[in-house]
């Protein structure tokens, strides 16, 4: 038992107890900060895909974190956010509201609440279509247009999306780009040392996670008089995009 617990306890009451949670300038994450009488916690609450994740530095045993349904802690607590998800367009997980609160409870009995800021989820969502296994939606409205949508995570901007563009349930498939490690599919320009790789396309249901088809793309054969300087070799986005758009169900 804490000197601050027995402190209260000996008054009567639970000392009293704060709670605040700011987004970082660029939204990437929040900070927050959780006081309990003259004590100061601080965490970060991070995105993860379809979850939020919050640790906390240094709460004592017997604090219960509670982030929306999920109930834990003292240090860290996960919560899903799937549910706020489908009905969000990809440009709106740059400032998405979770709709969650942050409860803190203490074992003198103080408690405080904070609903949560909207943060950037965007990047945390491109990586979890990116694993294997799908990303389905708690509760899944219904799509009566399967197959009219493909993303593309990795691809440049004006190519990412193929088909149709609309809410997150409404994305049917993932398309994975991977480039091949084999010099005998590669293609080495007369002013570019870098060989240019073939790539695998990988096309996966967004909902199930099953691969529905691969295809190995050539090297795109364009060679451009360019710097020797070129960081990496450019993927052959005009053919990765033109297959995709083959593959779209119109």
């Amino acid at each position: 038992m804490t000197p601050l617990l027995l402190l209260s306890l000996a008054c009567g009451g639970p000392a009293p107890v704060g709670v605040t949670v700011r987004p970082t300038a660029n939204l990437q994450a929040a900070t927050v900060v959780i006081r309990h009488g003259e004590d100061r916690y601080e965490g970060q609450l991070m995105p993860g895909g379809d979850t939020l994740r919050l640790e906390v530095n240094g709460l004592p045993e017997g604090v219960v974190l509670t982030l929306g349904a999920v109930s834990g802690g003292p240090g860290a607590i996960t919560a899903p956010i799937t549910e706020s998800l489908p009905r969000k367009t990809f440009e709106e997980l740059l400032a998405h509201d979770p709709g969650l609160s942050l409860r803190v409870s203490f074992p003198d009995g103080g408690v405080a609440e904070a609903a949560l800021p909207a943060i950037n989820v965007q990047e945390a969502v491109v990586a979890r279509l990116l694993q294997e296994g799908g990303l389905r939606f708690e509760t899944e409205p219904n799509d009566p247009s399967k197959g009219d949508s493909i993303f593309w995570p990795g691809g440049p901007a004006e190519t990412r999306w193929i088909g149709h563009k609309g809410a997150l349930y409404q994305l049917d498939l993932i398309a994975v780009v991977t480039p091949v490690v084999d010099p005998l599919a590669e293609l080495v320009c007369p002013d570019d040392p870098t060989p240019r790789p073939a790539v695998d396309v990988t096309l996966r249901d967004r909902r199930s996670g099953a691969v529905l088809e691969v295809k190995r793309l050539p090297p795109d054969a364009d060679c451009p008089l360019i710097e020797a300087t070129t960081p990496r070799p450019p993927l052959p986005v005009k053919a990765v995009y033109s297959w995709l758009e083959s593959m779209v169900v119109r």
